[in-house]
């Protein structure tokens, strides 16, 4: 995070007037990832308002700034005299970046125990320059529950307990794609992304849509091969022979099932033909045998909602195999991976 501080604020900070614990507060920020620096130039007209033991605190901290390494100067919020009266935009004071800086940066899913296991995979083979687990447990990044109630309200408390200012959120959202086939627009949580896309915009939150379906879709094949026995023999035949783009928007979790209407399925028909028009096209030439292996999901012990994303843990898993379900020629976006990384380092 690049932090732009006036140099009013550093000025002031000088002067006898200003407390020691406002002076070792802004020091303190460093060891957050930090890179704290003037974008206005400071002369020696400046420092004649300090007097000699004062000009000595002022160029300590000055030095600070100017020390910290950095590959650009844009900012991501600046430190004014007068940041406390701002709601939205990233203008703060001096006790409000220290407060923004030390709450971390949080990325909100819909199950921070379970999908936690995607995120944190991808960071481990994606991101070289950062170790992500131990900024998790140094709460600098907090992995956090959208839970029931759902993302928006989550971050409408959040904003409650800061002042009742957006500008505090430094917040990225994720949540699945739910899409059943390229360019679907009638799946079901396709006006409630929409209508959060625009709330979170307004607010200033990072919102990111997964590509594929699920979490679950960005297993690698080399996985469920070598866990047939849990997964079950005919069901991983089965999957593994559907093409890259089949097996993006396969509901791995109740297969099939989940996309037939619901009045076939209270009358039974559970056949091909009895699934949306999309569906079929994009699954057109599955025999019928592998269509009845998919019908549901594998029968994992456990839920299925807490035991799937420990396979993301599985010796198998590695950077070349993530990239090789992602990156494929009609994949949506084949740098996926490392576009959610990036979305990530902007919080830092």
């Amino acid at each position: 995070m690049n932090i732009s501080i006036d140099k009013e604020v550093l000025l002031d900070l000088g002067s006898a007037q200003s407390s020691s614990d406002d002076f070792n507060e802004l020091l303190g920020l460093i060891p957050y990832r930090c890179i704290i620096f003037t974008s206005q130039s400071i002369d020696s007209k400046d420092l004649t308002r300090l007097n000699h033991l004062d000009k000595i605190r002022f160029l300590e901290l000055l030095n600070k700034c100017n020390n910290s390494p950095h590959t650009s100067h844009k900012s991501d919020c600046i430190v004014t005299l007068n940041g406390e009266s701002e709601l939205t935009e990233r203008l703060f004071s001096l006790s409000e970046i220290c407060e923004y800086v030390s709450f971390g940066a949080r990325i909100v899913l819909e199950d921070a125990t379970n999908d936690g296991f995607f995120i944190k995979v991808v960071e481990k083979y994606f991101d070289e320059d950062i170790d992500f687990e131990r900024l998790v447990s140094k709460d600098i990044v907090i992995i956090d529950n959208a839970g029931g109630s759902g993302a928006k309200r989550r971050v409408e408390e959040f904003i409650r307990n800061h002042h009742g200012k957006p500008k505090f959120l430094r917040c990225l959202v994720i949540v699945d794609g739910d899409r059943r086939y390229p360019n679907d627009t009638e799946y079901e949580n396709y006006d409630k992304q929409n209508n959060e896309r625009i709330f979170f915009n307004e607010r200033g939150v990072q919102y990111y849509v997964l590509n594929k379906r699920a979490q679950e879709n960005y297993l690698p094949d080399e996985v469920f091969d070598s866990n047939r026995d849990k997964f079950g023999e005919e069901w991983v035949n089965a999957y593994l022979r559907l093409s890259a783009p089949q097996k993006d928007y396969y509901c791995i979790a109740e297969g099939f099932y989940k996309d037939i209407p619901k009045t076939n399925k209270q009358n039974k028909q559970l056949e091909f033909d009895k699934l949306p028009q999309g569906i079929k096209d994009l699954f057109n030439g599955i025999s019928s045998g592998n269509y009845q292996h998919l019908l549901h999901g594998p029968n994992l012990h456990g839920s299925f909602k807490s035991e799937f994303p420990k396979f993301f843990n599985d010796p198998h898993i590695c950077k070349e195999a993530l990239n090789n379900r992602v990156n494929h020629p009609e994949s949506a976006d084949p740098d996926e991976l490392m576009h959610i990384v990036e979305e990530i380092r902007q919080l830092l």
